[in-house]
């Protein structure tokens, strides 16, 4: 069994691999009355009470209700569980208990925070040594840099300006690709990609394991059937655009969409003013906070190959292939 204080670090530094969040952690049994809670985070400026446990089960659950009373001054209260079960899982949102895992894996739902990652149980020395080449931010400059070539042309602070990342990142990122072989230096202001296949096969890995997941907001709903049938019809804006099957079959007419992702820059009153979209738990509409926006609007195809991919559906692989095929160039 993981000890207290243990299990909160390794479970907060996993999420904050994933989202590049900062965490103010204080890991330390707190008196509260003739209760004690074991310790105290504060995530985007929303303190939480911490309560950790080796796991729970279905019986727990409703004992689980006095820990909300140790509450104080806008305080919001997270269970940190060694694993937990797909079942438990689902009981836990189901009556709006905030959890997170040691291997990242969370539901924080609070007034300001709308936070929900699934992945699969990676052993922490697996993850840590995979976050040691790609972290959140290193994955967002590295897409930049397979999806547009003449990014290699251009000063590290103008990179940093493109990909909303710091100077530090860019720095790092760029070193390690060069050490790993994908990179190299041609002249003093010139850099090229090598091996690109491999990079982005480790990129599409590092996406659906680490950034991916950070970037989900919640699924929503089309207001009927008649909009979900004319999808294409919806004019988003600039400050969205689709992923995955939609914009699969945009790219290539050849893919009926069964779960439209959505990556957007907007708020969820704004999509359901501007869109006529709705929050549901059940909808086939993945929302996701978008990493990037170019003039493009998002039809980076090899943004759609990695969502294709990711899904694990033979008809998606099937298309991610045609995609592969028809925008070879993006892909050399």
């Amino acid at each position: 069994m993981l000890k207290e204080k243990y299990r909160i670090e390794t479970a907060v530094s996993a999420l904050q691999e994933l989202t590049g969040w900062e965490f103010t952690v204080e890991a330390t049994e707190i008196k509260r009355g003739e209760n004690h809670i074991d310790g105290y985070v504060v995530v985007k400026n929303v303190p939480f009470i911490v309560e950790t446990k080796s796991k729970l089960n279905h019986l727990s659950i409703s004992q689980l209700e006095k820990y909300k009373y140790l509450l104080e001054n806008n305080e919001e209260l997270i269970f940190i569980v060694d694993e937990l079960s797909d079942g438990t899982k689902n009981m836990l949102k189901e009556n709006h208990f905030n959890y997170l895992d040691i291997h990242g894996n969370a539901y924080i739902e609070t007034k300001d925070i709308h936070l929900f990652i699934e992945r699969k149980k990676i052993p922490t020395k697996v993850i840590q040594e995979t976050n040691k080449n790609f972290t959140k931010k290193g994955l967002i400059v590295i897409f930049h840099l397979l999806n547009n070539e003449n990014l290699r042309h251009f000063p590290y602070r103008k990179i940093s300006e493109i990909t909303h990342t710091s100077l530090d990142t860019i720095t790092q990122t760029i070193t390690k690709l060069k050490q790993q072989g994908f990179i190299r230096q041609v002249t003093d202001k010139e850099m090229r990609l090598a091996n690109k296949q491999v990079l982005l096969e480790k990129w599409i890995d590092g996406y659906g394991n680490i950034l991916k997941p950070s970037l989900f907001l919640r699924k929503f709903r089309f207001q009927n059937q008649e909009l979900a049938q004319n999808w294409k019809s919806i004019p988003l804006d600039d400050n969205s655009f689709w992923g995955g099957e939609p914009a699969a079959d945009i790219l290539t007419d050849f893919l009926v969409p069964a779960i439209f992702t959505l990556y957007t820059k907007d708020s969820q009153a704004e999509l359901m003013k501007k869109y006529r979209i709705f929050p549901d738990e059940n909808g086939n509409i993945e929302v996701y906070e978008a990493f990037y926006l170019t003039e493009k609007q998002g039809l980076s195809p090899i943004l759609v190959y990695a969502d294709l991919v990711l899904s694990d559906i033979a008809r998606n692989k099937e298309v991610a292939q045609r995609i592969k095929e028809k925008y070879e160039q993006e892909f050399r």
